[in-house]
């Protein structure tokens, strides 16, 4: 019996990522935009049409995902400090964000609106983005990352309105410029020096963070 070696070349450790942590900032290499399509798991007339904000280093992977629009993702929230900006406006300025690092010259173009943009379409707005930012595919980046309250690795709430009434960003989370404020910092603190909550405490006023649908009837994420 001859124990030859040659039909393990190359395949002698998995290629399997895991998902990248959360409480964290990564480097990371920009793997595109990407347009995609499934069918509900429990109702298989229900399809979905997703847009996926991909990233990968050697440790592992993120993807956010954005599920199509609702027409009550247009309107503003109250929240316990006054109006919360839309699921929509969140979604735009995640868009644009993402622009800004990976395509930087129609981002400032954007900005001095040297370009008017105008998407008529969820369709149309996945090609865009799709389109626009396969220039940055390969791009070296950072993300910063926070975990949601199932451990699980999300880009930060980032969107306010200030006493103007104006939007603006209370931070960013892609681009080699990220870092964790002060209040993040703490937060991050209190999280890794808590106690564990007991199981039977967890399903007592657990709400689904937005980042992604309880279920098939629930079609919007950002």
């Amino acid at each position: 019996m001859n124990f030859d070696f040659e039909s393990t070349a190359g395949v002698s450790q998995s290629s399997a990522r895991k998902p990248l942590e959360g409480n964290m900032i990564h480097e990371v290499i920009f793997d595109g935009c990407e347009a995609r399509d499934f069918t509900g798991t429990q109702d298989s007339t229900k399809q979905f049409h997703v847009l996926e904000i991909k990233f990968h280093n050697e440790d592992g992977y993120f993807t956010h995902t954005i599920w199509e629009p609702r027409e009550e993702d247009v309107k503003d929230r109250e929240g316990a400090f006054g109006m919360q900006p839309s699921n929509f406006k969140v979604m735009m300025y995640t868009l644009k964000h993402l622009i800004d690092a990976v395509n930087p010259e129609l981002g400032k173009k954007i900005d001095n609106k040297e370009v008017k943009l105008t998407v008529e379409s969820w369709e149309a707005l996945r090609r865009f983005m799709v389109d626009n930012t396969a220039v940055g595919v390969g791009t070296t980046t950072k993300i910063k990352l926070i975990k949601n309250n199932r451990g699980e690795a999300m880009f930060p709430y980032f969107l306010n309105y200030n006493k103007e009434g104006k939007l603006y960003m209370a931070t960013n989370f892609i681009g080699n410029g990220v870092f964790f404020t002060t209040k993040e910092l703490d937060k991050i603190k209190k999280a890794n020096t808590a106690k564990p909550t007991p199981a039977s405490d967890l399903s007592e006023g657990f709400t689904m963070p937005s980042s992604a649908p309880a279920d098939d009837d629930f079609n919007m994420a950002i």
